[in-house]
């Protein structure tokens, strides 16, 4: 739950639903082979609760982002549901960016084999692998392996929702290895149009402190702190 006594509302919260969970068995789904059955509820146990799958895994751990309504900063519980003979295949909400749709403009899990990554916030902002990337490990599930050339990024399609933007958050697990140049994580350019861009790096000739910069070169944050190496940080 959060602390500070703040209340998040519709938040998509990550739940794992696994094979070690006391009492909890694939065998109890109707739809086992993609959860179809599967139905989440508030804490009322009435209001439904949209919800997109990441990884589905009957052998494992099954990833699922949950909107949940409001989280406050005690005692927050939902309720899941499973085994419906009736409610068998995956509502539409489960796969048309509704859990991410309070707000987000673009979600990469970055979980997919290949080099082309989807958009999950439901506006197909496709993203695709260009030069050495390659397919890891991340903290959640998927990741995306970068050695440190300039010419390994990733590029995703444009949007308006991308555009535009006084008010933003980005954020990224990221595992830097170190470098002693600048190392973009997130960002947008607009040629002639400096009022979009927007960007996130970390500034390895700068003793690796962590920037944020946003319409153009004029705007900036620099955290006090170098950005640490060989951990995972968000």
């Amino acid at each position: 739950p959060p602390s500070g006594g703040v209340t998040l509302t519709n938040f998509p919260a990550l739940v794992s639903l696994s094979t070690n969970i006391s009492g909890f068995s694939y065998g109890k789904f109707t739809a086992p082979a993609n959860g179809g059955d599967l139905r989440f509820a508030a804490s009322d146990n009435s209001t439904e609760l949209n919800y997109e799958i990441e990884k589905w895994n009957t052998n494992g751990d099954s990833l699922i982002w949950i909107q949940v309504r409001e989280i406050p900063d005690t005692n927050a519980y939902i309720w899941a549901y499973f085994g419906s003979p009736v409610e068998t295949n995956l509502p539409a909400y489960a796969t048309n960016g509704s859990t991410w749709a309070d707000g987000y403009a673009a979600v990469w899990h970055l979980d997919e084999p290949g080099s082309s990554h989807s958009d999950s916030a439901g506006y197909n902002n496709l993203a695709a692998s260009v030069g050495g990337m390659v397919s890891s490990n991340g903290v959640i599930d998927g990741g995306q392996y970068n050695s440190g050339s300039s010419a390994n990024y990733m590029l995703a399609t444009d949007h308006p929702e991308l555009d535009g933007m006084t008010n933003l958050t980005l954020e990224a697990f990221i595992y830097s290895i170190g470098s002693s140049s600048a190392q973009g994580l997130v960002s947008k350019r607009v040629s002639g149009d400096v009022e979009d861009d927007y960007n996130i790096m970390i500034r390895g000739d700068l003793a690796s402190q962590l920037e944020f910069r946003v319409g153009g070169q004029a705007t900036y944050l620099r955290s006090p702190a170098s950005v640490e190496t060989g951990q995972w940080l968000h």
